[in-house]
């Protein structure tokens, strides 16, 4: 290729930029400089690493003058260089004359000086390369420092002087002071830091491992075993000089160049091994890395002045003079680039009488690239010596020209004259790469940083409600703030639902018989783990909504965990119970399915249902539908509404529906009677019902119950009215029923609403009322929530005598003795029994002595005994004693859980059987209860009527209230 051609496609200095006067040899001398120091007028990150150009190393320019009295360009080169604002290229300057010889070989007899006891060379034995290194590192060039590990390093060993000459001893010396070479500061100051954060063992275990890292660190450095760590040493041991593969390892290499041992050794070839350190580090700093953006921020080559550099004798030379010898000698033999430019003042002229003159030099904007790959056809047509250099280096460095990297220019003072208008800029680096700017940098780190905290907090839950959320890696639980309420699951005591105390620790009680459950399984294969899903609205929007009756749901559950976690048999079941919340009134619950439960049933198939469900709303008629068609059992504990079996062809209803109850209610008014006792025995006690319900027509319990029931009392001749609640959460506009004088005793007040209006509704109907002229009210199972409480029915007038429909009511009239375990266990079943036992064994591990009881009841309640009954359906189906099913490491379909369960289970709440053409358990036991002495510590519970009954009203031996008759025949 043509110079001229080169030269055309060549990208100089941008356009505009003044060119200097090219007529003086310092304006040449400048441009020289501007070209060997900057490789790139334009650097690019990706042009460079796809380009994947090898760099040339930059020949030294010497300025052979006959005269050193003449006057020295060289400051004035410095203090141009050095005139930039902000980049400026590395630089240092040395008067050769004015530095102390080398020291590098050892005469014997030699008198050194030393410090540090005599352990350490007072000088540095190059004393101009020590220097050099010095100031360009603090030359403040704004490009970053550049540091020179492996010439420290040497340059700390060669100034050793270890007391004994024997190689073993002196190498153990050596390996006791390497720690004052590593240590980069005191760690007596971290540690005494921690020590303010921690305490006890965590304090000492911390000061261990700080105390242990020196001796680590001492250990890398020594072995060379780790690349990243141990770069220094691994250097030493494979570069070329001293032959250091005649030593077992770095400490017995280091040991031949410290003070006396370097005496056997070639003082050439240690004073090789330190220029090769030195430039090697300037290798390591401007190798561009895509990872190291400091390294692309270098754009200008480091510039060394050596002034008054003088021939020397013939055997020995100068120390000026050596420095560039071995300079060139490294850079034939090793093969290697170094970014090193050199300027030297010399008086003599090395090798050859020949000097180029710096006139003939091209400009710069005309001048091709160094590194840019040349042939040498072309070598003889330039007058240019850069260019025919440019062309010669390829043959000159393989065949070891000793002149190899030296260009010589004769350099006259007085005939160079004064010194030309330099353009400042022409001495400022090139800007770096955008890519590489601090600024750009700094973006590309705290964006993408900024993305992604934006995005985790966008996508992970727990970030933006950590009172409410998990993290991605959790398994078990996946809770979410929605409309302002915490809902979703949660299988393990890391995550409960609601502040309440009560509902809190039974939560943990159920998670904690979980992890019994699991334990028993891994354990024990062959017992089948049931993992059921409790699902109900375990939060509330405030105080009127009590949480007693998840309570007591979530009680019985747990002791039924307990009772099949004690039990032993490969046949018997393990229970575990996954508690979903649906949120206020289950206001969410379709919510909860299909962004939370979904999901969970599709990854987890040992889930074989889905019970409880709370109350019966539109919102859990949809949520059984969802769950049906996931293909998932639906087994609700009190839900009675009659369009549930509807909902779901897999739904199951544990308990009678609304249209028994009202038949329940028709009966018991149809059949009171005044006793014997009575001042009108026989006659009815009610001739006339009032039906009170809420306003709300989205109920669909509330509306199947008073149409249900307003059939029922028309069949049996019993005059009925439905009054509407002022709202469906308050009673405040209720008419007193004693404030009308024509007070009938014989009307009956039928509460159909919910269980947190029930409170309001008795405190207004009996406003101006005596004992003997209170109404009679009869409340809907819904109150079961609250009569089981002290604390709520606190808020029933006093003395008021509160009639309520049950369910389960076999286990409530088990009163006292059972949840004190009392019970003589005649006419009992064996699971009615460990029921009790049960709540006796949970109460006193729940409470605590001398703190307010977290589990008390008077008597066990209805929807302890549903849930305990529920979940021993589901044992009982799916248990490995139903042998019509696999064992139980073998998975098991939904479908066969479901077909499972409709077979007939007698539990300690009745008989849950499911007719062919029924879903609902027609036959399980509900009653008309009354609470008398509710405001007393001995309350107690009497049974009015019960269904289904064989003789009489139904009710089971000694628990009739004897205040009242009921006829059969009515």
């Amino acid at each position: 290729m043509k110079i001229q051609e080169v030269n055309r496609r060549y990208v100089g200095l941008r356009e505009g930029r003044p060119v200097p006067d090219s007529s003086s040899n310092i304006g040449k001398l400048y441009e020289l400089l501007r070209t060997l120091a900057v490789p790139e007028e334009r650097p690019r990150v990706w042009p460079t690493l796809l380009r994947r150009r090898r760099p040339l190393p930059r020949p030294m320019i010497c300025l052979v003058t006959n005269d050193f009295e003449g006057g020295s360009p060289l400051p004035a080169i410095e203090a141009w260089l050095a005139g930039g604002h902000g980049r400026t290229v590395p630089r240092a300057r040395v008067d050769v004359k004015q530095m102390r010889p080398d020291s590098v070989a050892i005469v014997e007899g030699e008198v050194r000086e030393y410090e540090l006891d005599g352990e350490q060379a007072k000088y540095p034995c190059l004393p101009i390369l020590d220097k050099l290194a010095n100031d360009i590192s603090f030359c403040g060039s704004g490009m970053g420092p550049i540091r020179f590990p492996r010439y420290s390093t040497a340059n700390w060993i060669t100034r050793q002087r270890l007391r004994d000459a024997q190689a073993d001893i002196a190498a153990d010396e050596l390996r006791s002071r390497l720690p004052r070479l590593l240590r980069s500061g005191s760690l007596t100051q971290p540690v005494q830091t921690l020590s303010g954060l921690v305490g006890g063992m965590v304090d000492k275990f911390i000061g261990a491992l700080l105390s242990l890292w020196p001796v680590l660190r001492l250990w890398l450095f020594v072995s060379g075993v780790v690349p990243g760590l141990s770069r220094e040493s691994r250097w030493f041991m494979n570069q070329r000089y001293l032959a250091p593969e005649l030593s077992d390892d770095f400490l017995a290499f280091a040991t031949r160049l410290t003070d006396p041992h370097r005496i056997r050794e070639n003082s050439e070839q240690v004073s090789k091994l330190l220029v090769h350190a030195f430039l090697s580090d300037l290798r390591a700093a401007y190798t561009r890395r895509i990872w190291r953006p400091s390294s692309w921020r270098r754009t200008a080559y480091p510039v060394v002045l050596l002034d008054n550099v003088e021939e020397g004798l013939p055997d020995e030379g100068s120390p000026g003079a050596n420095l560039l010898k071995w300079i060139t000698e490294i850079r034939n033999e090793t093969g290697l680039f170094d970014p090193l430019v050199v300027v030297a003042r010399l008086n003599y002229a090395p090798y050859r009488e020949e000097l180029n003159e710096l006139n003939a030099l091209a400009s710069h904007n005309d001048r091709p690239p160094l590194d840019e790959p040349r042939d040498g056809d072309e070598r003889s047509d330039s007058e240019d010596a850069l260019q025919r250099w440019q062309f010669e280096i390829a043959d000159m460095r393989r065949n070891r020209f000793s002149y190899a990297w030296q260009l010589l220019f004769r350099w006259d003072a007085e005939a160079s004259g004064p010194p030309p208008r330099i353009n400042p800029g022409l001495a400022r680096p090139p800007a770096p790469p955008m890519a590489a700017r601090k600024w750009f940098v700094s973006l590309a780190v705290v964006v993408p940083l900024a993305l992604s905290a934006v995005t985790a907090w966008a996508t992970i839950p727990a970030l933006r409600h950590p009172s409410c959320a998990q993290w991605p890696w959790t398994t078990g639980i996946a809770v979410e703030e929605h409309k302002n309420e915490c809902i979703g699951y949660s299988a393990d005591a890391r995550r409960v639902f609601t502040s309440d105390d009560a509902l809190i620790t039974m939560q943990r009680e159920v998670f904690a018989q979980n992890v019994i459950a699991e334990d028993r399984h891994q354990k024990d294969h062959r017992r089948r783990l049931i993992s059921l899903i409790y699902f109900a609205g375990l939060t509330y929007s405030d105080d009127t909504k009590y949480s007693r009756g998840i309570v007591e749901e979530l009680a019985g559950l747990a002791i039924q965990q307990r009772r099949f976690n004690d039990k032993q048999a490969p046949t018997d079941p393990l229970v575990r119970i996954i508690i979903a919340n649906g949120g206020d009134g289950m206001g969410q619950a379709t919510y909860v399915v299909q962004h939370m439960l979904k999901r969970l049933l599709h990854d987890d198939h040992g889930v074989f249902g889905v019970i409880g469900l709370d109350r019966s709303t539109v919102e859990t008629q949809r949520a059984i539908t969802e769950l049906g068609d996931l293909g998932v059992p639906v087994v609700g504990t009190t839900l009675s509404a009659d369009s549930l079996a509807k909902a779901s062809n897999l739904y199951l209803q544990a308990v009678p529906s609304t249209a028994t109850q009202a038949q329940l209610i028709a009966d018991y008014v149809a059949g009171a009677r005044i006793p014997d006792f009575g001042s009108e025995p026989g006659h009815r006690l009610f001739d006339r019902v009032l039906i009170y319900r809420p306003d709300s027509t989205g109920d669909i319990y509330v509306n199947g119950l008073v149409e249900d029931l307003g059939r029922e009392l028309a069949k049996n001749r019993v005059d009925a009215s439905v009054l509407s609640l002022a709202d469906a959460n308050t009673t405040a506009d209720l008419s007193a029923h004693c404030k009308t004088n024509d007070v009938n005793r014989r009307t009956l007040l039928f509460f159909a609403g919910r269980n947190d209006d029930f409170a309001t509704f008795t405190q207004n109907v009996a406003q101006q009322c005596t004992t003997e002229t209170r109404p009679d009210v009869l409340a809907a199972d819904t109150v079961t929530r609250l009569v089981a409480d002290p604390d709520t029915m606190r808020n029933v007038p006093q003395g008021m005598t509160v009639r309520y429909v049950a369910k389960g009511a076999q286990a409530i009239l088990g009163g006292k003795d059972c949840v004190q375990n009392q019970l003589d266990g005649t006419g009992r079943s064996g699971d009615f029994m460990d029921f009790c036992r049960g709540i006796k064994e949970l109460a006193e591990k729940l409470n605590l002595p001398g703190a307010k009881p977290i589990y008390d009841p008077a008597w066990p309640g209805d929807r302890t005994a549903i849930a305990f009954d529920v979940v021993g359906l589901f044992a009982s189906a799916l248990g490995g004693s139903n042998k019509s099913l696999p064992s139980g490491d073998v998975p098991l379909d939904r479908r066969a859980a479901f077909l499972a369960l409709r077979k007939d289970y007698s539990g300690i709440t009745g008989h849950l059987n499911f007719a062919p053409d029924s879903q609902v358990a027609s036959d399980a036991a509900i009653a008309i209860l009354v609470s008398t002495g509710h405001d007393v510590p001995d309350r107690k519970l009497s049974c009015l009527l019960m269904h289904p009954r064989d003789l009489g009203n139904g009710c089971p031996d000694n628990t009739h209230d004897e205040s009242e008759a009921w006829f059969v025949d009515h």
